[in-house]
């Protein structure tokens, strides 16, 4: 723990992301009036379970992650996520901007006794850290203009410049998603000057295929229940052709400014994330894990001062999922952004 806060502390004038569909985007211009943005932030969570389909009501619907030839042995993921973000405008309805992260992930034993430790080899305490997918972007404004309504696009390009699923310890300790992805979309929102503001985001995403070795013990997903769990390996391994993905991401917000003068205005608000990706498929051969779906809904609490923006916020635990790992009590997210 002292070396994760020292780890953060050292980084900290580079920790930086404002998320796309974040309501202090003020939607879907980034920054209104001003020219540069740099802004950062920090995801944080705790994952012990894989979400199989149903709404988390129950915990014990889901599904225990376990270590391949662990036995019953279950683990749990620890992930912090921190990124940078640079935004600059090229024209007046032109925005360039570029997401630079720094992912920390940790694999292991769910219930370890006080004082217990493992070597280093230990398939109960495997860890992921370093450079996340580093993603490019262009963002405009199609009709409109702030503050009221408006719609606007987005073209993203993402890097693999973190380790994937195969390329890292195992794939639940990656820090991205190994493939070059495209990621086109459309914003449209409004209301900025009154009490009550409202948005909503739809965002295609392409995976590109590729070669990689692929280990016949990765755990891509899990059946069963918490007293009966089993990973589920690729029906496919070696050298083989990861086949292209698709799918995307939306987002429906909902703001209300309970405060608001000539410098400042606070803002509380909820949205709705839904996500969707299809099937896992290598050289030609379905894996049999179905599409990846999730659904959660995200609380944001905003404080804005001028050129300067806080935002915390909680991204719950999935309300209906199907391959995907599912935040124990959810994730909790902090953001800052100055622009200038």
């Amino acid at each position: 723990m002292t070396r994760l806060l020292t780890l953060i502390l050292l980084t900290w004038p580079g920790l930086a992301l404002a998320q796309d569909n974040w309501l202090n985007l003020q939607v879907p211009d980034p920054m209104p009036g001003h020219r540069y943005e740099v802004a950062a932030q920090i995801v944080s969570g705790e994952s012990d379970f894989w979400a199989n389909g149903v709404i988390n009501t129950d915990a014990t619907k889901n599904t225990d992650l376990v270590v391949p030839n662990g036995g019953t042995q279950t683990v749990s993921v620890k992930s912090l996520a921190m990124e940078v973000e640079l935004r600059g405008r090229v024209w007046r309805d032109l925005v360039v901007e570029a997401d630079v992260p720094l992912v920390l992930a940790e694999v292991s034993a769910d219930n370890v006794a006080p004082g217990t430790s493992y070597p280093p080899n230990s398939p109960y305490a495997l860890r992921g850290g370093g450079l996340g997918d580093v993603r490019l972007g262009l963002r405009g404004t199609l009709l409109g203009a702030g503050p009221g309504p408006q719609l606007g696009w987005s073209l993203g390009l993402i890097a693999p410049t973190g380790q994937g699923p195969f390329d890292s310890t195992t794939p639940l300790a990656a820090t991205g998603d190994g493939r070059w992805q495209a990621q086109p979309g459309l914003v449209f929102g409004g209301g900025g000057d009154g009490a009550l503001e409202a948005w909503f985001q739809a965002q295609g995403r392409w995976q590109f295929g590729r070669e990689a070795w692929v280990s016949s013990l990765a755990p891509l997903g899990y059946t069963g229940d918490t007293t009966h769990s089993t990973y589920l390996s690729p029906r496919t391994s070696g050298a083989v052709w990861l086949n292209p993905r698709w799918g995307g991401d939306a987002v429906a917000g909902f703001g209300w400014n309970w405060y608001r003068d000539a410098d400042q205005h606070h803002t509380l608000a909820v949205e709705l994330l839904g996500h969707w990706l299809s099937p896992w498929a290598m050289d030609g051969v379905d894996q049999g894990l179905g599409d990846e779906c999730s659904v959660q809904v995200e609380p944001e609490l905003q404080a804005h001062f001028g050129t300067f923006t806080v935002v915390g916020g909680w991204r719950s635990a999935v309300l209906y999922g199907l391959g995907v790992l599912d935040a124990n009590w959810g994730q909790l997210i902090f953001n800052a952004s100055y622009d200038f």
